[in-house]
């Protein structure tokens, strides 16, 4: 008889077990990183639209209000007020500045902050 090249069964069984394995240890933390990653990108889309509100305001010469209610929250999302305002000339009138407190299931966590001068940034 020659000589035969390949895998027995036996090998095969032990490689997929080992690889199944592995597949497992890891599904906990494939989850977090995906949660992590959405909060993310929803941190830079909010970002985006208070920006694009003060623009507006500075544009448009008038005042101009962003409100939560209008916006699909993601779940678990605190803020300390309801409402961002922008005067005319972009920059929050006293009290219009504020923080929105983001936070995932996952235990991801986040902010944006819009300061009395403006400046719009998320931590």
């Amino acid at each position: 008889m020659g000589k035969r090249s390949g895998f027995t069964i036996i090998e095969l069984v032990v490689v997929l077990g080992l690889i199944s394995f592995l597949f497992f240890l890891t599904l906990p933390n494939l989850s977090r990183f995906t949660s992590h990653i959405a909060l993310n990108a929803y941190k830079k889309t909010l970002v985006s639209e208070l920006r694009l509100k003060q623009t507006q305001a500075r544009v448009e010469h008038t005042s101009k209000t962003f409100e939560y209610d209008k916006v699909v929250l993601p779940k678990n999302t605190q803020t300390n007020n309801k409402q961002i305002v922008f005067s005319s000339s972009g920059l929050p009138p006293p009290g219009g500045s504020g923080t929105i407190k983001l936070s995932s299931s996952s235990g991801g966590f986040g902010k944006i902050v819009v300061s009395s001068v403006g400046r719009i940034r998320f931590e």
